[in-house]
């Protein structure tokens, strides 16, 4: 998605890995809808969120 571009996503995430558990609160995070394909989905809330304290996730945030 180009810089800008306010373009709604639907993102599918496949399995409950790491990458997962980051991915799909920081998609949401910028208006993209997420939904996460995993064969547990009883260890997962309905809601995911992030938190973050590093400046170099802070400034790719703030350049997508």
């Amino acid at each position: 998605m180009a810089h800008g571009d306010s373009k709604q996503l639907f993102i599918t995430l496949v399995g409950g890995g790491n990458s997962t558990h980051c991915l799909a609160p920081l998609a949401a995070a910028q208006g993209h809808k997420v939904a996460i394909l995993t064969r547990r989905p009883a260890d997962w809330n309905d809601t995911v969120g992030v938190s973050h304290n590093d400046t170099w996730l802070r400034i790719l945030l703030a350049a997508i």
